[in-house]
């Protein structure tokens, strides 16, 4: 059975002590970041590619890895392997570490017989999560600078309405102030990152102009890129879509998903479906109609999800242009303002 199979379910998580000990001997923790997954995904496919067993791979990879932790889960893997383990079964061990799309599609490539397809899908999906990636980071980045650049804004309103005056208690009240926009500030980003307020955030973000399109067609996008993995490994339409549907759980696009699949599993019309779905595409909908009945080219889902990776990248970069431009500007007239200040009161 697939990790988290059944639709509705919560991925569930290996104990983190016994992922540990059989992967790390008691040295601390392992952690694999999206660039070293990446890696490993590339050097294991090169591996293969160049007609090696799975075991002579990891211990290839083993060799190649410079990281004293890193080389313990390589080295715990290849000796797994070297004993009879499959792949998957051996990173479902890791589940902290894999992610458990990534162990479906491997236990797929293992009853299918195309590792190197699989491992090819895998490599390019990784390469356009870590794109996205980039974009978010670069908008959290610019949306943290804007936060500080409005406070110091605020500051010297209050310099200037001499609230706070250049003197030992006013210097201690000001750096007082930045400590507590500070302590503010990680707050708000542990509230935004914990599982408790996920669906409220969610909804905040996809109702959010300009980013609330991201937002939602990065999840739509995911779920395209999974999809298009499992149909080049030959999996059936159902079952692909079940799987696909099933790794969005605790996305905002999850409910419309659960009705696309009940309803083209129970062959429900089309215009049905798309009047109570939220967020899908009557396009991708429609194409995924068309995909079942096999009136659809085979890479039609592929096509759909490079058309909004384009849209993506189109709306971030604008998102990424607006919120630099506000930066700037807020930066010149803080320098302008300290400057004013200097010359009115020397």
């Amino acid at each position: 059975s697939f990790p988290g199979k059944v639709l509705g379910k919560k991925e569930e998580k290996s104990n983190r002590f016994d992922r540990m000990v059989s992967s790390n001997f008691g040295y601390g923790s392992v952690s694999i970041s999206l660039k070293a997954l990446i890696l490993f995904t590339e050097k294991l496919l090169a591996q293969i590619r160049n007609k090696k067993t799975i075991y002579e791979a990891l211990d290839f990879i083993y060799n190649s890895t410079s990281d004293r932790t890193t080389r313990m889960l390589f080295m715990s893997m290849a000796t797994s392997v070297k004993a009879g383990n499959r792949l998957s079964q051996i990173m479902l061990t890791f589940t902290d570490l894999f992610p458990n799309y990534y162990i479906a599609v491997m236990m797929v490539c293992e009853r299918t017989g195309k590792l190197m397809i699989g491992l090819e899908a895998l490599s390019g999906y990784l390469k356009y999560k870590q794109n996205i990636n980039n974009y978010k980071r670069m908008i959290k980045s610019y949306i943290m600078w804007n936060f500080y650049t409005v406070c110091s804004l605020v500051i010297l309103a209050l310099i200037q309405a001499k609230i706070i005056n250049f003197t030992a208690f006013g210097l201690a009240y000001t750096l007082l102030g930045f400590l507590v926009i500070i302590i503010i500030r990680n707050i708000v980003a542990q509230i935004i990152n914990s599982d408790k307020y996920s669906e409220s955030i969610q909804s905040i973000a996809s109702a959010t102009p300009i980013y609330g399109k991201v937002y939602i067609n990065i999840f739509i996008s995911k779920f395209c890129n999974l999809f298009n993995i499992f149909n080049e490994l030959g999996l059936p339409f159902i079952q692909n879509l079940e799987l696909s549907v099933n790794y969005l759980i605790g996305s905002p696009v999850h409910d419309d998903l659960s009705i696309l699949y009940l309803g083209l599993s129970e062959d429900r019309d089309t215009e049905g479906i798309v009047e109570t779905v939220n967020y899908l595409p009557k396009d991708l909908v429609e194409e995924l109609s068309l995909f079942k009945s096999g009136k659809a080219s085979v890479d039609s889902i592929k096509r759909y999800a490079n058309y909004l990776l384009r849209d993506i990248t189109e709306d971030s970069l604008k998102i990424i242009s607006i919120l630099r431009s506000i930066f700037i500007y807020s930066m010149l007239i803080i320098c302008a303002w300290i400057y004013l200040m200097v010359i009115l009161n020397p």
